[in-house]
């Protein structure tokens, strides 16, 4: 789906982009709802759902006006919703029912945060799509780019980031990456970030270049770090494209 929407938001050709409409709303309707891709489901997945579907969401948002001709958005609206809990940005008191807690997980984090921010801006203009930005905004904040306790994760004090109990650079990366990309989404919007949670955001990003690329600070690893190493890292993990121009900011 995702290809679909971009081939559909950049091609020219009106018959190609008719095609592309008509195929995805197949996929759509056949694909998604039919099969079980709806409001309610698990697909039989414990956790890591996120790497199956990230990517649904910016294709949901590139088609939202077609979604919105056949009278889908909404229903899109709720199944994202529903897959990406976007119902825990109502809570900021309310971490993963655990009252009090300050943290985001790191899969969560790099997964289905921007996503989740996606659930909110592919609304029509109305009250409900205000109050889910003023909340998404808030948890954000208050929550996602906020200093984790003990070994909770995801962002330090220290600018390092935690994962699976330990130091990670592969997770952090992605994890630094989530955090950014929704951070920027937001920024020049009544839905800004704190600027406290911007300053956090900075140390992470800056600890997590500097561990990377620099002489000036040893990056610590823990166990699932293990298969992200050396040069590995900076070909295929890192989006640092936008780490690097946050940093420069």
């Amino acid at each position: 789906m995702n290809q679909h929407s971009f081939y559909h938001r950049f091609t020219q050709n009106n018959e190609d982009k008719a095609k592309l409409e008509d195929m995805f709303i197949n996929l759509f309707d056949y694909g998604g709802v039919d099969q079980g891709f709806d409001v309610g489901a698990g697909l039989g997945w414990v956790h890591h759902y996120s790497y199956e579907i990230r990517e649904v969401g910016p294709a949901f948002f590139l088609m939202r006006d077609v979604l919105d001709k056949h009278n889908r958005l909404d229903k899109a609206v709720d199944i994202m919703k529903w897959f990406y809990g976007f119902g825990q940005v109502y809570r900021d008191d309310l971490v993963y029912n655990v009252e009090g807690r300050i943290a985001a997980d790191a899969d969560d984090t790099q997964g289905l945060l921007i996503p989740r921010l996606y659930t909110a801006v592919i609304q029509k203009n109305s009250p409900e799509k205000i109050r889910d930005l003023q909340h998404f905004s808030s948890h954000f904040s208050k929550v996602t780019a906020n200093y984790a306790n003990a070994l909770d994760e995801t962002y330090k004090p220290d600018g390092t980031i935690f994962h699976h109990g330990g130091h990670t650079l592969g997770y952090g990366g992605r994890a630094a990456h989530g955090g950014i990309v929704s951070m920027y989404l937001l920024s020049e919007s009544s839905y800004k970030a704190s600027p406290e949670a911007y300053q956090r955001m900075k140390k992470v990003t800056t600890t997590l270049f500097d561990c990377l690329f620099q002489d000036e600070l040893n990056a610590p690893r823990a166990f699932s770090s293990i298969r992200h190493g050396g040069l590995l890292i900076a070909k295929t993990v890192f989006v640092y494209a936008s780490i690097i121009s946050f940093k420069c900011r």
